[in-house]
């Protein structure tokens, strides 16, 4: 077998990141950039995202940015619409948006249910099939990655219970979108990462203590998200060309040693 010496090299593809002014977004994006992906990021807050593209900029790489709620499906082919425009092509999708109302199931409301299920499940199928359908008409193949969790495949208390049935669900369109779409080479994964340290924790959680957290992690540390943003840069490469309809859980053995407690969170 001849060895590859760029490994993970994205010159000349396009790629389109959602949520990219958050944790996961920065780092899969600034990720995709280094292998040389042009790219067009979005966000619902425009302002850090606009910020997040100069700052890629800084480095060389091609960059567009503007907001996109996921909720939206005029937002959604602005964003793709735009990115052909000025960059010919999409070969790569990373979905990283969502919103998660935090309640137990007996607690929560039908409001909050339908916005987790909008901004989570419903903003992963629109996003699918309208960049989808431009990467099939395209005919170039591509990568699609939905951020899933390992919420998907454990219970973890905290009132993560809606939050996690979109999460299976996200799951479950990847395992379908990777048949539907594997005839015009487009693969469909998804990155389901653990702990990870990221801004929304300290917000949503504010008991979270990283070292209680650690124990829980075989690995003997929380996730950074260089290390979600790793695993997605691989994916989206030629590398990975026999890889799809998988679930890629990113999590220091969590799943693997079903150490679930209630100080879990994912």
């Amino acid at each position: 077998m001849e060895r590859k010496q760029d490994r993970f090299d994205l010159s000349g593809k396009v790629a389109l990141v959602t949520a990219a002014a958050g944790g996961f977004g920065m780092a899969v994006s600034r990720g995709l950039a280094e292998y040389g992906a042009d790219l067009a990021i979005t966000d619902i807050r425009e302002d850090a995202v606009n910020k997040v593209a100069e700052d890629i900029r800084g480095s060389g790489s091609r960059v567009i940015a503007a907001r996109c709620d996921i909720k939206s499906a005029e937002d959604i082919q602005a964003i793709a619409t735009r990115t052909v425009a000025e960059f010919g092509h999409i070969d790569i999708l990373v979905n990283i948006a969502g919103y998660a109302a935090m309640n137990p199931v007996l607690d929560m409301t039908c409001d909050e249910f339908d916005l987790t299920v909008a901004s989570t499940l419903r903003g992963a199928f629109l996003i699918s099939q309208i960049v989808g359908r431009i990467m099939v008409g395209g005919g170039r193949g591509g990568s699609i990655i939905h951020m899933s969790s390992i919420a998907s495949a454990r219970a973890l208390g905290r009132g993560t219970g809606v939050y996690a049935a979109n999460k299976a669900g996200i799951n479950a369109l990847v395992r379908e979108l990777a048949v539907e779409l594997a005839p015009h080479k487009i693969r469909v994964n998804c990155v389901a990462p653990g702990l990870v340290e990221v801004e929304r924790y300290f917000t949503q959680f504010p008991d979270y203590d990283r070292d209680v957290s650690a124990r829980l992690v075989p690995w003997g540390r929380v996730g950074l998200p260089a290390d979600i943003g790793c695993v997605v840069a691989f994916l989206c490469s030629d590398d990975a060309d026999f890889i799809t309809g998988q679930v890629i859980y990113v999590d220091g053995g969590q799943t693997a040693a079903q150490r679930m407690a209630r100080s879990d969170v994912a």
